[in-house]
């Protein structure tokens, strides 16, 4: 068997070369956003909904906490609303988090660890093929990479002035905190490994950690408030979500949710597959020798394994303990942070073994890849997309939706159109009209529109096919996507609610 040669990537490289793999993750994450962003019609009903809630800046929504929708919110005071901010924040959000757990592993480990994690990083899922997903998740992950990030400075022994680095510990902790509730989970995890892993006098430490109270206190305490005074409704909503069972329909749940985090992880799994076979079928006589040396850049030699059960298996046996004991089942969305740092642990395990050398690993990766941007094409490209049984929100013709519900509104009255009444069809056609309109969808979830805007500046009516219109609604339409299918096709119904008073149209 012809053996083939092999070039390491990392070894005695330029600087230059070293900083595009180190920029690998960044890279592809901004091309999957780019890539998919050009395929999709409309928006995940994600996006969508932070489109909605930042209408009105608030200490917290009836769903979750404010932060994904402040960064929006400074995205429009910056450059006005536009369909497409949402995948933009995506985007940087991820690279952000990509190029920090690059920073991560390189401080745990080497450079040669962290540029065979970063490449295995970009195969999950979440950062890849649904990489345009604007949602409290993106934001949790990204804060999560930038607290461990600044743990790790802060407790490092050869770093000056550690206290402004627990001070950020502090800050981007409560920003996770203020993403999704979720980060109470790895930042108990990583309390612990910290505590566990501290080579200095413990009053240092205790200063460090004073420090970084004093810090999240600054940024989440205003929500707290907010959440004490309003009676917790994020969690009165997760609450009436989550569904509860006996011991055997909680051991299915926990099943399924592992079955959907290996499909999650697929693409990476597949990489890691397939280098293994070809390495096993290289020629014995000449095999490929790998020196992936254990260099601790940190100041935490052997303690690796408490990092890796800080960061990866701590959270997760803790849920599924959780979920046991309390029944309460396990959502799929939740593995996008448990599993944000599996790469690491991957690189780590796999460090003196041929599998993850760089210069077969990089082009089996892009390979799997193309074939991700090939798939996703040809899934969004077909025109019955959006004609699928479950909603496909980012195959809906957002455009050709905005335009006929705005010539709809424009047919009752000349009154300028200021607010879109129902869920997510009427926030997706929101966010494609220029004059971005409120939308309202009912007073729990909208509260800052009163039934007096209603009255006085009118409502249109965008709402699915299944939804029975309000009784004050007149000059009811369908609008079906595909109209050579107007007896089984989709469609959406548009109907108005006249202003109370009349306008004169623009001269």
């Amino acid at each position: 068997m012809i053996a083939i040669p092999v070039i390491d990537l990392t070894k005695d490289q330029p600087w230059r070369s070293k900083t595009i793999v180190s920029l690998f993750g960044v890279l592809l994450v901004f091309a999957w956003v780019a890539w998919t962003t050009f395929w999709d019609a409309g928006l995940y009903g994600d996006n969508v909904e932070q489109f909605v809630w930042v209408h009105s800046l608030q200490w917290g929504y009836y769903k979750h906490p404010p932060m994904p929708t402040w960064l929006l919110g400074a995205a429009i005071d910056l450059i006005g609303p536009h369909s497409w901010l949402t995948n933009a924040l995506a985007a940087l959000c991820f690279a952000i988090t990509g190029w920090l757990t690059w920073l991560i592993t390189r401080h745990l480990f080497d450079e040669k660890i962290a540029n065979a994690a970063i490449v295995l990083w970009t195969l999950q899922q979440c950062f890849s093929l649904s990489a345009q997903i604007y949602n409290h998740n993106t934001v949790l992950v990204m804060f999560i990479t930038a607290t461990v990030y600044a743990v790790l400075l802060a407790a490092n022994a050869s770093t000056t002035a550690p206290w402004r680095w627990w001070l950020g510990v502090g800050f981007f902790a409560g920003c996770a905190m203020l993403s999704k509730y979720q980060a109470a989970l790895p930042l108990f995890a990583l309390l612990v490994a910290v505590c566990l892993t501290n080579r200095q006098p413990f009053r240092f430490l205790l200063t460090g950690l004073a420090t970084a109270g004093l810090g999240f206190a600054l940024v989440f305490g205003p929500h707290l408030s907010w959440a004490v005074t309003h009676n917790f409704p994020a969690l009165r909503y997760a609450s009436a979500a989550l569904e509860v069972g006996g011991f055997s329909q909680r051991m299915a749940w926990i099943a399924t949710f592992f079955v959907n985090q290996i499909r999650m992880l697929f693409p990476l799994l597949l990489v890691i597959g397939l280098s293994w076979a070809i390495c096993k079928a290289r020629s014995p006589s000449q095999p490929i020798q790998i020196q992936m040396q254990d260099q601790k850049a940190s100041g935490f030699p052997d303690r690796t394994w408490v990092w890796m059960w800080g960061l990866l298996w701590a959270p997760v046996v803790i849920l599924v303990l959780s979920s046991l004991a309390t029944g309460s089942q396990l959502r799929n969305h939740w593995g996008v942070q448990l599993f944000q740092f599996l790469p690491i642990w991957i690189a780590w395990r796999l460090r003196n073994s041929d599998t993850l050398k760089l210069s077969l690993l990089i082009p089996l990766t892009l390979a799997v890849q193309a074939g991700g941007f090939a798939y996703y094409a040809v899934k969004q490209g077909r025109p019955d997309a959006a004609q699928a049984e479950r909603r496909a929100d980012s195959a809906y013709p957002a455009r050709e939706m905005a335009k006929a519900a705005l010539s709809h509104w424009k047919q009752q009255t000349a009154c300028p159109l200021n607010i879109i009444g129902g869920d997510f069809e009427a926030g997706l056609v929101s966010a494609f009209i220029q004059e971005f309109p409120v939308v309202y969808s009912g007073p729990e979830a909208t509260p800052w529109v009163k039934p007096q805007d209603i009255q006085q500046q009118g409502m249109l009516y965008v709402v699915d096919m299944n939804t029975a219109l309000a009784p004050d609604a007149v000059a009811a339409k369908k609008w079906y996507f595909n109209p050579g299918l107007p007896s089984s096709g989709k469609y959406i119904q548009l109907a108005v609610v006249l202003p109370a008073s009349k306008c004169q149209p623009p001269p």
